[in-house]
């Protein structure tokens, strides 16, 4: 077993862990031991996002001004993993072990590597799997937790994919994007975080 993927990917999370607690995102992480690959970080005594949450119009503003922020962290990490690298990756691997696949799946996901190739990525540090159980909130502030899946890819997979699994309604979805983009977002904006939502119904 080679243990540097597990290592980089450890490293990664560690890296963009810190320099997120450093602008008041991310719990302050207290000690890491690469070797051991632990990590001991400041407990965070809120809840984590909730349906009820989305309701508030300020709050959700702050969480999309939040995310934009994290997004504008200037950070190289060891590895980098995207969406469509861990889609990839999944795929060959359920191959190999010979698991059967619905009758139209290669034809989706065939059209899925074609549409990510037309794509032309807006790359930034992205968290990788945020979903409103890695979103807590105390008074009012809003923390990310949970970094393994830590990368470097287009800043609409991290917005489709939280925006989709928090269950965000289009009047919820505006307002946060409004938080992100500090204004109404456009109608193209708009299309880039459905066909995120899409991918990662896919994903």
């Amino acid at each position: 077993h080679n243990p540097y993927p597990t290592l980089g990917k450890r490293l990664s999370e560690v890296f963009a862990h810190q320099a997120s607690s450093i602008i008041g995102l991310a719990p302050a992480v207290v000690y890491f031991d690469p070797a051991a690959l632990l990590i001991i970080m400041d407990y965070i005594d809120g809840h984590t996002l909730t349906k009820g949450d989305l309701n508030d119009h300020n709050l959700l503003l702050h969480v999309g001004d939040s995310l934009r922020r994290f997004h504008q962290l200037k950070i190289t990490l060891p590895l980098k993993r995207s969406q469509l690298d861990r889609i990839k990756k999944y795929y060959t691997k359920a191959r190999d072990k010979g698991i059967a696949f619905p009758s139209n799946f290669e034809t989706v996901y065939t059209n899925y590597l074609k549409n990510e190739e037309l794509v032309v990525k807006d790359t930034v540090i992205c968290h990788g799997d945020l979903h409103p159980g890695n979103i807590l909130v105390r008074n009012k502030s809003i923390f990310f937790v949970d970094w393994a899946g830590a990368t470097a890819d287009d800043r609409f997979t991290d917005i489709g994919y939280m925006t989709l699994l928090s269950g965000m309604n289009n009047s919820q979805l505006t307002t946060f994007l409004r938080g992100y983009f500090g204004r109404i977002p456009t109608q193209e904006e708009l299309k880039k975080v459905q066909l995120a939502q899409a991918k990662t119904c896919f994903f």
